[in-house]
């Protein structure tokens, strides 16, 4: 039995008086350590779950606060994890339950049904560290090298700024001249000059991004030129497509970040984060809206090459290996997995008769889990057991008034619009439960069909839109699945409306309040509880 410490935010993260905090923090009194501050992110907080670890030789950490993306991205949250990382906590034995965008903002007037639903919430993220493993960390010496995509403004001043500091650059465009504005080429010449004469950097026309894998540090990227292909090792990337969004659509399925409601590369937060994207080693020079100036376009590009070079100038850098494993045990080597998989990351190995997983290329997505047909695949991030017992866990939560649904959040799109929905103060009934995922490639039937064993009225599956998925093909994936749901169901005596599928992207917190009410409504007529 792992000893997990418990740590609720009571303020920012959390508005108590939906949900009653202090009380929630004493039904967990068995547990190795239990906390209550009033931010998880200030340093005295930081330092004495710190030292909550060390004291109790803590091996898995739950934060129940606020959402991990908001948790991170916007205040900070990764001192805190990267702490514990350095305490000897693995990665993977770091658990979130969101009671904040999730629980106390949408059920404001309901404080019962929110500390019940928070209590559901909080034994589901203590199982996920129960049945979890570890992730094996590899360290990598990042490269003092970087490929910037796009001969646009941006892609100069940043190329400029990356040879100045002693990085060898690797500047390309699929266009056959540069993309600078006719208007600013006096003022950036000096810069370009520089690069066309230095040794430490090149300049490639009409190429292309045809293959990418590897990690923040150690990238390995082949660019393709007509009919010629070209390997290159790089420790990061910055992209300067600026306002191309047919090559940005292009390079999505390559580079593995998220993408904005225009198809366009996202930060991970437009204010304070505005040059990172969802991948450390790879970062944007935000693109303006309508007429921008120069001025802005430098310091986008600057910024972004003080990001790459902070991680890169590091004497190594710690990746948790967030594969799918293998069971060569039950593995038929049918090669399902090698024709589910987007990123080429699965192959056979003929003489064992398994399927093998290059780390360097796995994302983690899950789809080929869920396609396996013999069960032999499983997710470290999310592993089969988790899922299944995070179900029953959330079944057993007591009565909260209406229709009880299960709803299956992709990590990409849906379950941050269910945060938007409780930032922007939408609410819906408690009795909604969620539970994310990576992607929604990676629902199964079998978590469906336990669903309404374990007497679910209904069943959300939430996921991208089509072309925006974090993974390339969830919901294409899931598409294929979806008459089997239906049939499955209706072979049970149920109502195959009870599964509802929503495509929604990140920004679509109003949409996500709307659909889940209206499904909740919609059970009820079927005859869902009341």
């Amino acid at each position: 039995m792992k000893k997990v410490g418990l740590f609720f935010c009571r303020a920012e993260c959390i508005d108590f008086e939906s949900v009653d905090v202090e009380s929630l923090a004493k039904e967990y009194t068995d547990l190795a350590a239990v906390g209550v501050y009033d931010n998880l992110h200030r340093p005295d907080a930081v330092e004495d779950i710190v030292n909550q670890v060390r004291v109790n030789s803590l091996e898995g950490v739950v934060l129940a606060a606020c959402s991990p993306k908001y948790f991170i991205n916007t205040l900070g949250g990764d001192l805190l994890i990267n702490r514990l990382v350095e305490m000897g906590i693995n990665p993977n034995l770091i658990s979130h339950a969101n009671l904040k965008e999730q629980c106390a903002l949408p059920h404001k007037e309901e404080m019962s049904k929110a500390t019940k639903k928070a209590k559901a919430m909080v034994d589901v993220a203590l199982e996920k560290i129960k049945v979890s493993h570890p992730l094996e960390m590899i360290s990598i010496s990042p490269h003092r090298s970087v490929l910037v995509i796009g001969t646009t403004a941006g892609g100069i001043i940043a190329a400029y700024h990356l040879i100045n500091k002693g990085y060898k650059v690797t500047l390309i465009d699929n266009h056959s001249e540069l993309r600078t504005a006719a208007e600013w080429m006096a003022d950036i010449q000096p810069a370009l000059a520089s690069i066309q004469t230095s040794p430490d950097a090149r300049i490639y026309f009409d190429t292309d991004v045809a293959d990418l894998s590897g990690w923040c540090g150690d990238y390995t990227v082949i660019l393709q030129r007509g009919d010629e292909e070209e390997s290159i090792t790089v420790g990061g990337i910055i992209l300067a497509t600026g306002d191309d969004l047919k090559w940005t659509t292009a390079l999505h399925p390559l580079l593995h970040i998220d993408v904005d409601a225009k198809g366009y590369f996202k930060s991970r937060n437009p204010h304070t984060m505005s040059v990172n994207t969802t991948d450390d080693g790879i970062c944007l020079i935000p693109r303006h809206e309508g007429k921008t100036d120069l001025k802005n376009v430098m310091q986008g590009a600057t910024s972004a090459v003080v990001a790459i070079t902070t991680l890169l100038e590091k004497n190594e850098i710690l990746h948790p290996v967030t594969v799918s494993e293998v069971d060569e045990q039950i593995c038929g080597a049918c090669s399902t997995c090698v024709k589910t998989c987007a990123y080429s990351a699965c192959t056979l190995d003929m003489f064992k008769r398994v399927s093998v997983i290059d780390p360097r290329r796995c994302k983690g997505c899950g789809n080929c889990v869920a396609a396996c047909p013999t069960g032999a695949r499983d997710l470290v991030t999310y592993p089969n057991d988790y899922l299944i017992n995070a179900v029953e866990i959330y079944s057993k939560c007591p009565p909260l008034g209406s229709a009880k649904v299960l709803a299956f959040l992709c990590d990409g799109c849906a379950y941050p619009a269910a945060d938007r929905a409780g930032t922007l103060g939408f609410s819906y009934p408690a009795s909604v439960l969620p539970l994310g995922i990576e992607c929604a490639g990676r629902v199964d039937t079998q978590y469906i069909l336990e669903a309404f064993k374990f007497g679910f009225d209904g069943i959300l599956l939430g996921r991208c839109r089509e072309g925006h998925c974090h993974n390339i093909v969830g919901p294409t994936y899931m598409d294929r699945r979806v008459n089997l749901f239906r049939d499955v169901i209706r072979s049970r005596g149920l109502d195959s409306e009870r599964v509802r599928f929503l495509d929604i992207s990140p920004h679509e917190g109003k949409l996500f309040a709307q659909e889940v009410n209206q499904f909740v409504e919609d059970l009820k007529k079927i005859g869902g509880e009341v």
